[in-house]
């Protein structure tokens, strides 16, 4: 509940240049670590990125969002500390498109450390799904 302060959250995190933003990404190589800070120092970047976590927090489990007909691929590391079980495995009630959920042993940051799986699978949903459009 922490990021629904409205500016405590950014001041935590750029603490100590980003100190606890670190250790929740030691598995980002260097480059990448400094390509995501030099995003996240710009304050109204850090601001946005946590805004998408204060709209999902506190949202009712019988609130309607519609029906979603979009071809849906989730990926879920079995390990995310932030997301559980029941949040994950029970998204496919809001999907009318097809749907697939694919479970991964990994935990939140799946692209930094289960890239091959990751890559694997939106690769093969991007190429089953793209538009015929040229």
């Amino acid at each position: 509940m922490l990021f629904l302060l409205p500016w405590l959250p950014e001041y935590s995190l750029r603490k100590n240049d980003f100190e606890k933003f670190r250790k929740l990404w030691k598995h980002s190589g260097p480059e990448e670590l400094e390509d995501y800070l030099r995003v996240f120092r710009n304050k109204s970047s850090l601001t946005a990125a946590l805004n998408y976590y204060r709209a999902n927090i506190g949202k009712g489990k019988n609130e309607s969002i519609g029906k979603i007909n979009t071809p849906t691929l989730f990926i879920w590391g079995n390990r995310d500390m932030a997301i559980g079980s029941f949040a994950a495995k029970g998204n496919h009630q809001y999907m009318t498109g097809e749907y697939r959920f694919l479970e991964i042993n990994g935990g939140h940051w799946l692209i930094q450390s289960n890239y091959p799986e990751a890559e694997a699978a939106i690769t093969e949903h991007l190429l089953k799904y793209r538009s015929t459009a040229q």
